[in-house]
């Protein structure tokens, strides 16, 4: 495991991506206080590795807050998903609440089927640009088609679309947030060559860090499994 930590007093830090290239690591990282993101500077940030001890740290880039950052968030509506709701909500608000400042965003919600959601009204949409998540306030109406309309699911599709979209954004620090349980009846293996081709593009030529929060009933052999930077379970 690794560790990032800081000693300045009042700020925490949040690791956005690991690129691993060339048998280097780097670190994407934004420092936040109660104001918003802070600059850091060398010997502000250490780096441990949990079983070979400090990585040393080179402060190539400052990331000041006008750095842009894309978030694509897909959030699983589909029937099996019925009875984590709750959790689902939850968690996505959750999550919007630690991006950083200057983040943008394009929420979709899935089944068989992708609508955007609208993060100041709630409503949906064929398509949505990219808004600030900030805008983004958990209330009944904002949140009230994050509900199960117990359609089928097509991950494939709804990834897909997902690193489409990080395409256009080759200037940016790129995420893809998935929340599901991986259930999907509709992939079959064409589908997920072809995904798999499209992520391995994206992640080429914009480096997106793809993060995937199991819910639900979790389906560990799930072929999106294997895209994952990271994984988090029903939080």
């Amino acid at each position: 495991g690794i560790i990032v930590g800081t000693s300045l007093p009042g700020v925490t830090l949040e690791l956005i991506r690991r690129i691993d290239k060339d048998g280097r690591v780097q670190f994407v990282i934004i420092g936040r206080d109660q104001n918003g993101t802070v600059t850091l500077n060398p010997g502000d940030v250490f780096v441990t590795d949990l079983k070979y001890g400090n990585y040393c740290v080179d402060l190539v880039r400052v990331e000041e807050s006008n750095v842009p950052i894309y978030v694509n968030v897909s959030l699983d509506v589909s029937g099996s998903m019925t009875q984590a709701m709750p959790t689902l909500r939850n968690s996505f608000t959750d999550f919007m609440s630690r991006l950083p400042d200057q983040a943008m965003c394009q929420v979709t919600l899935f089944d068989d089927q992708v609508v955007y959601l609208d993060l100041r009204t709630g409503d949906t949409a064929v398509y949505r640009p990219a808004e600030r998540c900030s805008t983004f306030i958990p209330t009944a109406q904002t949140t009230r088609n994050i509900q199960s309309y117990n359609g089928g699911t097509n991950l494939t599709n709804v990834l897909g679309q997902a690193y489409t979209e990080t395409l256009k954004q080759a200037d940016s620090t790129n995420m893809v947030a998935l929340l599901t349980d991986g259930d999907d009846r509709a992939g079959s293996r064409d589908r997920y060559n072809a995904l798999r081709n499209t992520h391995q593009q994206a992640l080429e030529l914009t480096g997106v860090y793809t993060l995937i929060n199991w819910l639900g009933n979790y389906q560990p052999n799930s072929p999106i499994a294997a895209l994952a930077d990271e994984s988090i379970f029903g939080q």
